[in-house]
């Protein structure tokens, strides 16, 4: 039986692994591996200098009208690989051009039944993605997420959350990392 259509349960077992993983790498090297152009070393998507924001409602609630779209205040961050994400203008604007995957989330506090929820992402003041539900039934808060691929030239493009609803008072969206979030990356 091949090392590897069984199970390692011994020291041995993971010796042998090692060595095989030994000899693979040692027969790799640095001037076998190029970019598409065939000269360096291919830059990696996800590689310590590229883009990866995630950022999240930290103060309290956010009170949003109704029936007016309003900029979600994101307003803490878990990380933010190149200072990209401004916590005053709530607003991620990349330093390279490229495609960059944006996942946002709100989490409504005590809709109504029969109300519709929007959450946008707005591109340089402009909406290009949207999600929209109606509440069916109560229960658990609801949370609603969109995400979306967008490409931003490095410069002057620019994203913001914003989200509405249509009942006759203000609603509130929740605070924490867990529940209105975003999340932003580079993939090419």
């Amino acid at each position: 039986m091949a090392l590897y259509d069984r199970v390692l349960q011994t020291e041995d077992d993971i010796e042998e692994l090692q060595s095989v993983a030994d000899g693979v790498n040692s027969k790799i090297t640095a001037d076998e591996i190029t970019d598409s152009s065939g000269s360096g070393a291919p830059s990696l998507p996800y590689g310590a200098d590229t883009t990866k924001v995630r950022a999240y409602r930290a103060g309290v609630k956010q009170s949003i009208p109704q029936t007016t779209p309003t900029l979600v205040e994101y307003d803490g961050e878990t990380f933010d690989t190149k200072s990209e994400w401004d916590t005053d203008t709530y607003r991620f604007t990349p330093t390279e051009a490229g495609y960059y995957l944006c996942s946002y989330k709100v989490r409504w506090e005590n809709p109504n039944i029969g109300i519709f929820l929007g959450l946008y992402l707005y591109k340089n003041g402009a909406r290009v993605e949207y999600n929209q539900k109606l509440i069916a039934d109560t229960g658990n808060d609801p949370s609603q997420n969109d995400t979306a691929l967008v490409y931003m030239n490095g410069t002057t493009d620019y994203v913001q959350i914003f989200c509405q609803h249509n009942h006759p008072i203000p609603r509130d969206i929740s605070t924490g990392s867990e529940n209105t979030n975003m999340s932003i990356v580079r993939i090419l």
